[in-house]
């Protein structure tokens, strides 16, 4: 079972401190993501794993929903799933790609604040049990210790 895991890309967030003499697009978020793709293409990845904060508050919308909706359905084509929680940055968005994105092989977990799992299956057989949580909104003053027991 081969599983790539990833986190904090905020697409939608613009890269800094590079030096002048780059071309500061070369080093987007969203160039990021779509290399992610790639590799978990080549790779022949069975999940991707996305920890959150996959997409910008700031920005989710405008730069950030294209490129992530064709990078899942680019996956969802051949048949790697890809199963994410959603961050503080992306809460909302990632509620609304999941039934946008329409597929099978994107999975959101952990909605209406409850811990949530995937089992990812070979042969029809159980191999890798996902559990998962995600935020419900940009700030959530519960210690997640207690969530946890709730």
């Amino acid at each position: 079972m081969k599983l790539l895991c990833t986190a904090d890309i905020h697409i939608g967030r613009r890269s800094t401190k590079i030096p002048a003499d780059l071309d500061g697009r070369r080093f987007s978020s969203a160039i990021a993501w779509n290399a992610i793709v790639d590799f978990a293409l080549r790779a022949r990845v069975d999940a991707l794993l996305l920890a959150g904060d996959i997409v910008d508050h700031g920005n989710r919308y405008f730069e950030a929903y294209g490129p992530l909706e064709a990078g899942l359905k680019r996956l969802a084509a051949e048949k790697i799933h890809t199963v994410a929680v959603a961050g503080n940055h992306d809460h909302d968005v990632l509620f609304r790609l999941e039934s946008y994105v329409g597929t099978e092989f994107f999975h959101l977990l952990g909605q209406n604040n409850r811990w949530e799992t995937f089992t990812l299956q070979r042969d029809e057989m159980d191999i890798v049990r996902i559990v998962g949580w995600s935020f419900p909104s940009a700030r959530f003053p519960t210690n997640l210790r207690v969530a946890l027991h709730s």
